[in-house]
């Protein structure tokens, strides 16, 4: 067996065999590409791949984000399961960690541009061998929530229409658009938002509605920037929360996947959960845990 970085040619099968086991529809080599070649810090020697036969049979695809080593996706197999091939891909990604000098190893989402919320919690298997190799939960859940486009009301015309009697005009952004809605992003929310929002322009058509007051961003809904089939993030200024401009903005959202042939969305690492019940009909998706490992403890 040979452990080495993922390159081009293994996209294919790699997406492949984690859109298997971990149960991921939407996986595709584009979808992969983003995730590992494309990010600036997915170092090649934390985004692992485990060859058998001119095969990939296993993946540990990760990045470093500050003093920390982040494990994205990790997946071995079926057939190949039980022979060691996990223990062998994480104990190189782990001395890859040591080599940094980073301080810790996170399993789980770290925004942007992460795979999931963390380690889903009918992977029985994934999370007894982070168990038994060290890594430790707090236990504590994120969700996912599921929307069924096919059930829920998406005409946004009569509140676009009201919306514009109050001074507001919602619509698809353009690129000048994606800078002002990525500024406001960053400004009013976090920088991990802002990459997100700023990555929405690599698209066609451009997954992100914004609303304007004049010509000023006061809020903004986007999908598909944190994963195929995914909705968010979105923010509203708070001075304009409570006029149902975000549900707005979520249903033109919704309404362009429908309008592709999806039949559910994901609303990723939901927040509010209340709110995406009322707004449209969300029901509780897959939860997950993130792992972590102190690095300390892994020091020779």
């Amino acid at each position: 067996m040979q452990i080495r970085p993922i390159g081009p040619n293994d996209l294919d099968t790699s997406a492949a065999l984690l859109g298997e086991t971990l149960a991921l529809p939407h996986a595709n080599a584009a979808w992969l590409q983003g995730l590992t070649l494309d990010d600036p810090t997915s170092e090649p020697e934390l985004a692992l791949v485990a060859v058998e036969r001119n095969a990939v049979v296993g993946c540990c695809l990760g990045c470093r984000r500050e003093d920390r080593a982040v494990i994205k996706l990790f997946g071995v197999s079926p057939p190949a399961r039980r022979q060691g091939i996990a223990a062998a891909l994480f104990s190189v990604f782990e001395q890859a960690a040591r080599d940094r000098d980073l301080r810790r190893i996170v399993v789980g989402g770290v925004a942007p541009n992460y795979a999931l919320p963390g380690v889903p919690l009918e992977s029985i298997s994934a999370i007894g061998f982070l168990e038994q190799a060290g890594y430790r939960s707090d236990r504590s859940a994120r969700v996912d929530l599921i929307v069924d486009l096919d059930q829920v009301d998406l005409d946004c015309g009569p509140a676009v229409e009201r919306l514009a009697t109050e001074g507001l005009r919602l619509q698809r952004a353009t690129p000048e658009l994606v800078t002002k809605a990525a500024a406001f992003a960053l400004g009013q929310f976090s920088s991990s938002w802002e990459w997100e929002v700023e990555h929405s322009a690599h698209f066609e058509p451009i997954p992100l509605y914004v609303a304007l007051d004049d010509d000023e961003v006061i809020a903004f809904a986007t999908y598909e920037v944190s994963g195929p089939g995914r909705f968010g993030p979105t923010g509203t200024l708070p001075i304009f929360r409570r006029r149902g401009i975000g549900s707005t903005l979520m249903r033109m959202c919704l309404a362009d996947m429908r309008a592709r042939g999806d039949s559910t969305c994901t609303i990723g690492w939901a927040g509010p959960i209340g709110y995406y019940a009322r707004a449209v009909d969300a029901r509780m998706g897959p939860a997950f845990w993130v792992y972590e490992k102190e690095l300390r403890n892994l020091r020779t």
